[in-house]
C-alpha cells in the first residue's frame, strides 16, 4: 500500500514537473499573445518583488522559475559553494 501511494506521488510530480517545463518553454509565446489581464496574470504568477527602477524594470522570479533560469544561464542545478566549509560529524 505504501509503495503504491509512493508511485503515485511520484508520477504526479513528474506529471507536474513537466507541465511546469513545458509552461516555462512557452512562456514568452503565450505572453505575447495573451490579453493585457492575462498578461498582468502571468506576470504575478512568475514575479515577486518586482518594480521600476529609473525606466529599469528589476525583479525576482518565484520559485521555482529562479531555479530553471539558473539552470538555463549555467547548465547547472546545484547551488554555489557554501560559505561553512566545516566538516560534517
Amino acid at each position: 500500500m505504501e509503495y503504491e501511494e509512493h508511485s503515485q506521488a511520484d508520477g504526479s510530480f513528474y506529471i507536474t514537473a513537466n507541465k511546469l517545463i513545458e509552461l516555462a518553454s512557452r512562456a514568452w509565446e503565450l505572453f505575447e499573445s495573451s490579453e493585457l489581464e492575462e498578461k498582468q496574470q502571468l506576470l504575478n504568477f512568475l514575479l515577486q518583488n518586482s518594480y521600476l527602477k529609473g525606466k529599469k524594470d528589476l525583479f525576482e522570479l518565484k520559485i521555482p522559475f529562479n531555479g530553471i533560469l539558473e539552470y538555463a544561464n549555467t547548465g547547472s542545478l546545484l547551488r554555489g559553494q557554501d560559505s561553512n566549509l566545516q566538516p560534517i560529524d
